[in-house]
């Protein structure tokens, strides 16, 4: 995979995609594995990522996977730990999904020069912020 490959996401929008520093990665993910959880990638995921039109999932408070082959992008991986402290902090329901996934975004956005997120990357999280507000605007919540 090279370092730039451009991804259909599940609005149909092409997002560039840059994976993170390998290094930078390894460092943050042995963290996160230290205080005994798991950062995973396997072809088996990959489908159930597939599935669910994902690049990513956490699966619960210790659990996050991303897609085989390379790093994660910056946001991909700080938006999971975010997901992975929501669980942690036992706020996550069916009910509150999209809310949760909302709180992300904007804290990403929010520490997008803590995070070193690319500039590209946090318009497409405020692409992808302002399209979860549209949708739950028109659904009345």
């Amino acid at each position: 995979m090279s370092a730039e490959s451009g991804i259909l996401n599940r609005d149909g929008i092409e997002d560039l995609r840059v994976p993170m520093d390998e290094a930078k990665y390894q460092r943050i993910k042995s963290a996160f594995e230290r205080n005994g959880c798991k950062i995973e990638s396997s072809d088996e995921y990959d489908k159930y990522l597939d599935w669910r039109g994902a690049d990513a999932a956490t699966l619960d408070a210790k659990t996050i996977v991303f897609r085989s082959g390379s790093p994660p992008t910056a946001s991909e991986l700080f938006e999971e730990l975010i997901h992975a402290a929501q669980h942690r902090r036992g706020i996550v329901s069916t009910d509150n999904v999209l809310q949760l996934e909302m709180a992300a975004k904007e804290k990403l956005i929010s520490y997008q020069r803590n995070y070193d997120i690319p500039d590209m990357e946090n318009e497409q999280t405020i692409m992808h912020l302002e399209g979860l507000r549209q949708f739950l605007f028109t659904k009345g919540r």
